[in-house]
């Protein structure tokens, strides 16, 4: 869901630069989305929550999966 919302966002940022405006609008834009992706993005990979079996905590998880098929990355 996260790694979705990141796709929405960059989207809109590229929507952002191919409309009609003044470039501070399109810079100030740009950045408050940019930021918010890379917060989607941050949750989506690390989790959001202290709870190691919870949703919001993905990290840990993975932590697991890792060490349980022996995955390499």
């Amino acid at each position: 869901m996260c790694f979705m919302c990141a796709i929405v966002l960059s989207i809109g940022i590229y929507a952002l630069w191919a409309s009609d405006g003044e470039v501070t609008e399109k810079l100030t834009g740009s950045i408050f989305l940019f930021a918010i992706l890379i917060f989607a993005i941050y949750v989506g990979i690390v989790g959001q929550g202290w709870n190691y079996y919870d949703f919001t905590d993905d990290m840990g998880l993975y932590r697991k999966i890792k060490k349980k098929y022996n995955l390499r990355w």
